[in-house]
């Protein structure tokens, strides 16, 4: 047993599942049942733990990207250079791909967020058209980057389990 290999698996497995399982577990789940039930319960949820988690999301995706790129390099009998020029390499580079833009797409989570902040900050009463209109339209690019950044992690989820069969 190579207790190195072990570590750096642990340390690329633990946070990939909690990435990609809370990204889902949000896009998939949390996000439709507060819409289902209604903006009274959807805002301040949201507000509750939206920064947080997006916060808790982007460091678990970067701890998982490193030890990912760290487990390339140290596995054996393969590294860098078997990307894209071996079965292996096609899996974990086409994996590598899919997170790198998961987790871009994850990252425009702050920045939606605190424009909803401070767009939900100029609402008092009930919203001009004008207002709810921009507020639809974020939530709107918030859910669609929830689920496709899921989808993206969980096809590279996918491909990274797979390569060591293919």
């Amino acid at each position: 047993m190579d207790a190195e290999l072990v570590i750096l698996r642990t340390l690329h497995v633990l946070p990939g599942v909690l990435w990609v399982g809370g990204a889902s577990l949000m896009a998939w789940v949390i996000e439709p049942q507060l819409r289902k039930a209604g903006p009274a319960v959807q805002g301040p949820a949201m507000r509750a733990f939206g920064k947080t988690l997006s916060l808790v999301l982007s460091v678990a995706a970067g701890v998982n990207i490193l030890m990912g790129f760290a487990l390339v390099e140290r596995t054996p009998g393969y590294g860098f250079g078997d990307l894209f020029t071996t079965s292996w390499g096609w899996a974990i580079g086409l994996g590598l791909i899919a997170a790198l833009i998961a987790a871009a797409i994850g990252s425009m989570a702050g920045s939606i967020l605190r424009q909803m902040d401070t767009l939900g900050a100029q609402i008092s009463g009930a919203p001009t058209p004008a207002q709810a209109s921009a507020m639809a339209a974020l939530q709107e690019t918030m859910r669609r980057n929830a689920r496709v950044a899921s989808i993206l992690g969980v096809a590279s989820l996918v491909l990274m389990v797979s390569a060591r069969y293919v």
